[in-house]
């Protein structure tokens, strides 16, 4: 049988070069050692010496170093279609929790502003705007102490916009939490593998990144031409997507920057021994 010494050295390599979690790094050398000792053995089966069979089998891997970029990058075996709709699920468990959470915190903020400097800054409607008897009578019904109609609208709207995003954050808290439990309640299996973490990086940034120009750009455009009286609740939102833009932004544009150098390959399956 062969000498270990060069599979243990490459293996040693590529520990070292490995950035994953503990669980995952042990995988992968378990992975690793038994493809290199299976592609060992058909090798002197096929009249390879020990030493030549290491060799090869070695050569056939590549460079350990790039090999572990390549795990490092998020790099995996196909997945099975459990295992990818899992994953997926994950993915937008966590991004569309994160967006929730930020609806909900932005609202509350909207909520204290109206509080604080009137209801109609965060729930007015738009100049011109009028309602039906049949409307108001509703609106009434509502806010029975209002002094007028519109007053009774900005009440109920107010009330909409904060029952509404709260529930977006408590939703937003459970949806996060579930991707938490999932990730360690699968974190001995592949299926609990996550995604490539460049690629939720760049997706966060872009996501966020036009929710916040958008909405400060309709807050902002809003309060110049003074179109309603609820500019501040878009300006809110637009400040709160670009606070968590500019959480995402730099890990986004050294995802980016790394993919561009590294080329699309780096996201191949790493190779293995036949």
């Amino acid at each position: 049988m062969a000498n270990p010494g060069l599979i243990d050295e490459y293996l040693d390599e590529l520990l070292d070069a490995l950035r994953v979690d503990g669980r995952r790094a042990r995988r992968i050398l378990i992975e690793t050692e038994d493809h290199l000792m299976e592609a060992v053995r058909d090798r002197i089966a096929a009249g390879s010496t020990p030493a030549e069979a290491e060799r090869l089998a070695i050569e056939r891997f590549g460079p350990a170093r790039e090999l572990a970029t390549r795990f490092n990058n998020g790099a995996a075996p196909a997945l099975s279609q459990k295992a990818w709709f899992l994953r997926l699920y994950l993915y937008a468990a966590l991004l569309g929790g994160i967006g929730l959470i930020a609806v909900g915190v932005a609202g509350q903020i909207s909520a204290g502003i109206g509080f604080a400097f009137g209801k109609d800054t965060v729930a007015g409607d738009q100049a011109g705007v009028t309602y039906t008897a049949a409307r108001c009578a509703e609106y009434f019904e509502y806010a029975p102490g209002a002094a007028s109609c519109d007053a009774a609208a900005v009440d109920h709207h107010f009330d909409e916009i904060w029952r509404n995003t709260t529930a977006a954050l408590i939703v937003g808290v459970l949806v996060v939490g579930s991707h938490l439990w999932l990730r360690r309640r699968f974190a001995s299996t592949d299926e609990g593998s996550t995604l490539p973490p460049r690629a939720f990086a760049i997706l966060g940034a872009v996501a966020f990144g036009t929710a916040g120009v958008g909405l400060t750009a309709v807050g902002g455009l809003g309060t110049a031409l003074d179109l309603h009286a609820g500019n501040a609740s878009y300006l809110v939102d637009g400040l709160v997507a670009l606070a968590c833009f500019a959480a995402f932004a730099p890990s986004g544009w050294r995802s980016l920057r790394a993919m561009s150098e590294e080329g699309l390959s780096q996201y191949a399956a790493p190779a293995v021994a036949e």
